[in-house]
């Protein structure tokens, strides 16, 4: 989820993309409000009261995002780890940064007595891949142990067994899951794989590694076509929403998100692919504000999205989140304005946090992982 678009500098270096992190951020964004509507309750309360209000219906469209913004992070990584090399320094200090979350945050909720953790539940927590399967975290962190043998995989390949390949992954794990009600065959990290498969694709038809039709029209650097299939897939995806709303109402059968409920969605993936290509050709110029910000987008998940308990403090207790709702059928207006301040507040107070973390444990801390890597490569 780090990965990002380099450039060359004057005077030798590399930047990163603002347009790819402007990007990550917006994507963290979408995944927060995902979180405000879903990990609230207000999903829950919205189906048992009038799920055609004007406050339902913008909590339906406000939180329909989550499961995009996944497959947005899993091509960010994709199209720039299919031609570089994962270093251990790197995955140690992804890990490091799950670690000191979540160990930092059972230890407040333990101390301050909001939540008791025994032996099994310690452990839970702080070993990352307990869920890997069922959620995005600790698959993403095993998914990223295997993108070498990815990448020796896909170097084998043409563009014609590449493509075939995709299209018989999306057929098999999106279309035929989406439209035919095919029971589920995959896990997150199946998916990832296909994810990483589909930027993979994209980056060798840009880098022209690949000759074919797509390349020779220039479909792949377009950005106002793009942007307007990305509009034009959000409205599709808002319309689905709203018409899974209406039969709701009439019938009692929960297909309200049916289209983005999960990452393998045929909407999921082709408006996740879409957002990322028009962002890839947007070339705004280099942000410094932009690209810091970014740089703790990974930080804002492990905060916001820590556990469980987070989940109950943060969107139940500390914010209500239903009673905002609440109040927002019958001010729906103000409601709106307030979810997205809520949101926006609490990107910027975990932005905050993280880039307080990278200063203060981070830094001193990889400085001291270098010198350790140093001394044994002299050693041995």
């Amino acid at each position: 989820m780090n990965d990002e678009v380099k450039f060359a500098k004057k005077g030798g270096g590399v930047a990163r993309n603002s347009s790819i992190e402007l990007f990550r951020i917006i994507i963290m964004l979408v995944i927060i409000a995902h979180h405000y509507i879903v990990n609230s309750g207000i999903y829950d309360v919205i189906k048992a009261g009038d799920v055609l209000s004007a406050a339902s219906i913008f909590s339906l469209i406000f939180g329909f995002g989550g499961k995009i913004g996944i497959n947005c992070f899993v091509l960010i990584t994709g199209y720039f780890m299919c031609k570089s090399q994962i270093s251990i320094r790197k995955y140690v200090k992804l890990f490091l940064e799950v670690q000191f979350y979540m160990i930092v945050f059972m230890l407040i909720f333990h101390l301050s007595g909001y939540e008791k953790y025994g032996i099994k539940k310690s452990i839970m927590t702080i070993v990352p891949f307990y869920y890997v399967g069922t959620e995005f975290l600790s698959t993403y962190l095993l998914f990223y142990f295997f993108i070498p043998y990815f990448n020796l995989f896909l170097s084998s390949l043409d563009e014609v067994k590449h493509r075939n390949l995709l299209i018989l992954l999306l057929v098999s794990d999106s279309i035929l899951q989406t439209f035919l009600k095919i029971p589920k065959a995959f896990t997150y990290f199946g998916w990832f794989v296909t994810v990483y498969f589909i930027a993979a694709y994209i980056r060798l038809c840009r880098d022209e590694n690949y000759k074919n039709k797509w390349t020779r029209s220039g479909v792949f650097y377009n950005f106002r076509k793009w942007l307007f299939f990305t509009a034009c897939i959000v409205l599709i995806s808002w319309a689905s929403i709203i018409t899974g709303a209406l039969i709701y109402s009439i019938t009692g059968k929960d297909i309200i998100y049916y289209f983005v409920i999960d990452s393998n969605k045929f909407l999921s993936i082709l408006l996740a692919v879409s957002a990322f290509l028009t962002f890839l050709n947007m070339n705004i110029k280099h942000s410094k504000m932009i690209n810091m910000v970014a740089s703790s987008v990974f930080g804002v998940l492990l905060i916001h999205a820590n556990s469980d308990i987070m989940r109950r403090w943060l969107w139940e207790d500390l914010l209500n989140c239903v009673g905002m709702y609440k109040y927002g059928l019958s001010y729906p207006v103000q409601y709106a304005f307030g979810a997205i301040l809520v949101v926006a507040v609490v990107f910027l107070v975990c932005a905050a946090i993280d880039i307080l973390r990278q200063k203060l444990f981070e830094r001193p801390v990889m400085n001291l992982v270098d010198k350790i890597c140093e001394r044994l490569r002299m050693r041995f």
